[in-house]
């Protein structure tokens, strides 16, 4: 049988103008500190929330205690139970505390609890780096410039140094030459220092995505070329931290201007102290970006399930989802992430893929988006983003889509633009056979910002007009699948392949 060869045309009168569109990839920190992968309870611990065996330090639980206990009942209730005040994360009034050595985590959470002073206790989760190295054919570098249409973005914002994003991740390269001229003061909560040094190489990468130099006739362009990256060191060489330094971090970028948190990392407990960390955030008016994770389960991921948290899966260079994504309610979006070219330490560059790049390439995108509105609520972003994703065809739950830079800054320049564009097409069957019944399915979606008039879809075959049917108005975003029905031609000859 021929090859099918089909060829839509969409033709819409819009404003006078006749518009045609046509269907068409060891080392370790300097003896400082323990690293945590040694301080792990080797048995894991039931997070009831979540229903699964989690990472907690060994010995480390975090409580909080009503407002209105004063400081001497807080010191009551430490000697009463041998605990040990370690640190405290201030601003939401959450204790770090090492418990005495003959009893386990279990043991001191359920006596706590019993305390009408306690608000929670819960151990010292921790959490993990969320990338996989890929071990398939390289796709050209950068793909995803194009993919979420980055060269038309350009031409409209290319940052501002007036937006800082803040990485919370194993820290930066500070003299990667492609980085370091956006790059600020950080700090490093594993090692309690101001030297956010990464240690890792995930940070590093993550950074190059949001934010390396563009157009220095060098390396790669980040998303946003010009805004400023604050490094703040909370996973260690091993790629492992704690929720304690997590949340310390998500409230250090919150008191220092940071109009952008990129947090790709990730843990599978739920905690009430990190995610005051993110409440605390989101009063300030920060944007909270995170990754889900790269297990292709449903459990939901922390902190991309907080509420407020824009949850952010991986797709590929054919707009399909990295089937290590995790999936389900908590995922708001998707983004570029396998395959992925981007900067390594000691000035290197390679690949990495996983929800931890969808998820920068989505921070890099809030940039611009802030860099061009400096005054646009948490909300007005999120809504942004949301209403500028193209449709991908999915049959889990991995969001409103994925994102498009290009769209998103037309709608925050206020700029009107009309675009239905053809995202699928199936036939069924591939390659049906002369006088076969076949079902031409077609999906489209209105990528413009503006409702568009009613329009006409026709289809041809070997450019011969064999059907037509009419489009209804669409709202911005909105997605619509239109069939044909049609029988191969019996009478032509045919050529096999």
């Amino acid at each position: 049988m021929r090859k099918l060869i089909a060829l839509l045309i969409l033709i819409m009168a819009i404003f006078g103008l006749l518009t045609v569109a046509r269907a068409d990839s060891e080392t370790g920190l300097a003896a400082k500190k323990p690293r945590l992968s040694q301080l792990l309870r080797k048995n894991g611990f039931y997070d009831s929330h979540t229903k699964k065996h989690v990472r907690v330090v060994k010995g480390e639980i975090l409580v909080k205690f009503k407002p209105a206990v004063r400081p001497k009942e807080v010191r009551r209730i430490f000697t009463k139970h041998s605990l040990v005040q370690s640190k405290l994360i201030e601003k939401v009034q959450g204790h770090l505390m090492k418990i005495p050595e003959d009893k386990t985590i279990e043991e001191m959470i359920q006596e706590l609890k019993k305390d009408p002073d306690v608000i929670y206790a819960e151990p010292n989760f921790t959490l993990q780096s969320l990338s996989t190295l890929p071990d398939d054919e390289y796709f050209d570098r950068q793909w995803a410039t194009n993919k979420i249409e980055l060269n038309n973005a350009w031409d409209l914002e290319k940052g501002s140094a007036d937006v800082t994003i803040a990485v919370l991740d194993s820290g930066i390269d500070l003299e990667h030459p492609d980085l370091k001229q956006n790059i600020i003061p950080g700090y490093d909560f594993v090692n309690d220092n101001s030297d956010a040094w990464d240690d890792n190489g995930h940070g590093t990468a993550i950074a190059g995505v949001i934010g390396a130099i563009g157009n220095n006739s060098q390396g790669i362009a980040g998303v946003d070329w010009q805004s400023k990256l604050m490094p703040l060191k909370v996973v260690d060489g091993d790629g492992i931290g704690t929720y304690y330094d997590v949340a310390q971090g998500i409230i250090y970028a919150a008191d220092h201007n940071v109009r952008i948190i990129n947090l790709s990392i990730g843990g599978y407990a739920y905690s009430y102290a990190l995610k005051d960390a993110v409440d605390y955030a989101l009063s300030k008016g920060c944007v909270l970006v995170a990754a889900v994770g790269n297990d292709g389960t449903n459990a939901p991921m922390y902190p991309a399930a907080y509420e407020g948290v824009i949850g952010i899966a991986a797709t590929d260079s054919q707009d399909r989802v990295d089937r290590n994504s995790n999936y389900g309610d908590f995922v708001d979006l998707a983004a570029p992430g396998v395959s992925i070219y981007t900067t390594e330490p000691e000035g290197k560059y390679g690949y990495n893929s996983g929800s931890s790049l969808a998820c920068s390439h989505t921070a890099g995108l809030i940039g611009l988006i802030l860099s061009s509105q400096p005054s646009l609520s948490r909300d007005r972003v999120e809504g942004i983003l949301y209403n500028s994703s193209d449709y991908i065809k999915e049959n889990k739950s991995y969001g409103r889509g994925r994102i498009n830079a290009y769209r998103a800054l037309l709608t925050t320049k206020g700029i009107e633009n009309t675009d239905i564009a053809i995202l699928d097409l199936e036939v069924v069957p591939e390659t049906p056979f002369p006088g076969q019944e076949t079902e031409i399915s077609v999906t489209l979606q209105n990528q413009g910002n503006v409702k568009t008039p009613g329009s006409i879809l026709r289809l041809y075959i070997d450019d011969v007009p064999v059907n037509n049917t009419s489009i209804p108005p669409l709202a911005p975003n909105e997605v619509i699948i239109k069939k044909f029905n049609w029988v191969p031609e019996t009478s032509r000859k045919e050529t096999g392949n």
